[in-house]
């Protein structure tokens, strides 16, 4: 095998309240990252963002976002940005300068930020967001070790 992508689970839960300013930030597995933006309304827009990538534990992080009422967000839109890096940390923008990935010496794609809009389950109603409810993350490791073994 060459690379193993793994799933952590290590949950923590991130209280939202869209009265206080913006940017708030928190660490999660040894990185800082920001709820850039909470904006309430019809639909609300939750901006998030990491844009530490040299020796971050995570590529992406498994999350939901849950409503005031828990269960009034019916959908969830969500665009994301990122930047592929090797293996010596040099970054590629893949916007900019598509590359591809099979040129990359071990390649890993970093979310850096993460838009939401969330609609709610009846019109006209503003989503308040209530917490942000992190799961876990992913993360991709590469085995350079060589094992010898020897056939009897």
């Amino acid at each position: 095998m060459e690379s193993v992508n793994l799933t952590v689970e290590d949950q923590k839960n991130i209280e939202l309240d869209a009265s206080q300013k913006y940017p708030q930030t928190f660490e999660y597995a040894g990185s800082t990252i920001s709820i850039d933006k909470v904006e309430v309304g019809q639909p609300t827009n939750v901006v998030i963002s990491n844009h530490e990538i040299v020796n971050r534990a995570f590529e992406t992080l498994e999350f939901n976002i849950v409503g005031k009422d828990e269960n009034e967000i019916s959908s969830m839109e969500m665009n994301s940005e990122g930047m592929m890096v090797d293996k010596n940390g040099i970054e590629y923008d893949m916007n900019e300068n598509p590359v591809s990935y099979e040129e990359i010496e071990q390649p890993r794609y970093f979310t850096t930020v993460q838009s939401f809009t969330l609609q709610g389950n009846n019109a006209g109603e503003k989503v308040i967001p209530k917490r942000l409810e992190i799961f876990g993350y992913t993360t991709t490791k590469y085995l350079d070790n060589v094992v010898k073994i020897s056939v009897d």
